[in-house]
């Protein structure tokens, strides 16, 4: 009972990073329903929802994503996006066509763990920019992109998939309901949490799709190659970018923060 206890606090905590009430209240109506009635305490890291069996623990390991990727390059490269403002339509494959590209796929543009990441990766272009490599950000939907562009979140070129055609193709996860707000209980998603509440200015929302995962796609120039594909193991995780130079062959100068390609990996 004390477990249960202290995971509802950790999900009321989050909802006071965004600051919404109403978010507050599906969570006490969540807890209602499946903490009281359905909602067994396995160990401290595993729960199971019945009828409908569900482990933490399995949940996150099939999100993770850690085995080698399985994408389909010239598939998903037929999949269109649009470019934001305009909302012109090009092939995805488009982006990766003259150079070595960086593709972020947001969960969501409100999300505020989306917002902080996107804020973080774009400290990395003027590195990627020396060493001719794109960056850029794929959104879900067109819903919340005109504050998250007026916002200044992402230094990058934006655009918003179509029909979810490139998630669906990479294989993002979904969650649902449930394991959504489970996996806040994550110690990163407890990190993140904390991290947030202390950044000046940002803030987030619980406006669109909150189901849904993301990741980073880093795709050799030509499309020849996959150098990354990372997937979120849950919403408050993103891709470090030591780790993202490390996939490109880059190698960071800690005295000036210039890089040097050191491994093109074409």
């Amino acid at each position: 009972m004390q477990s249960a206890i202290l995971r509802a606090s950790l999900l009321f905590r989050w909802s006071r990073v965004y600051s919404n009430a109403r978010f507050s209240t599906i969570i006490k109506q969540q807890l209602t329903t499946h903490g009281r009635e359905r909602l067994h305490i396995l160990s401290e890291k595993a729960f199971r929802i019945q009828p409908n069996v569900w482990n933490y623990r399995k949940l996150s390991s099939q999100i993770m994503g850690s085995e080698p990727s399985t994408i389909n390059l010239k598939a998903l490269g037929e999949n269109f996006v649009k470019k934001v403002p305009t909302m012109e339509q090009v092939k995805l494959e488009s982006l990766w066509k003259d150079s070595t590209t960086v593709v972020i796929f947001l969960r969501r543009f409100g999300c505020i763990f989306c917002r902080q990441s996107a804020m973080e990766i774009s400290k990395l272009r003027p590195i990627l920019q020396k060493n001719n490599v794109r960056l850029f950000a794929v959104g879900l939907e067109e819903f919340g992109y005109e504050e998250f562009v007026e916002g200044k979140y992402f230094n990058g070129d934006l655009y918003i998939d179509i029909d979810e055609a490139s998630y669906k193709e990479i294989g993002y996860k979904k969650y649902s309901t449930i394991s959504v707000l489970m996996s806040l209980l994550h110690k990163t998603a407890r990190d993140a949490i904390s991290k947030v509440s202390r950044a000046d200015g940002l803030s987030g929302n619980l406006k669109g799709n909150g189901l849904q995962t993301g990741g980073t796609l880093i795709v050799s120039d030509g499309g020849t190659k996959i150098l990354m594909d990372y997937r979120q193991t849950n919403p408050a995780d993103h891709v470090a970018n030591s780790e993202i130079l490390k996939a490109l062959g880059i190698a960071e100068d800690k005295e000036d923060g210039s890089a040097s390609n050191t491994d093109p990996k074409q």
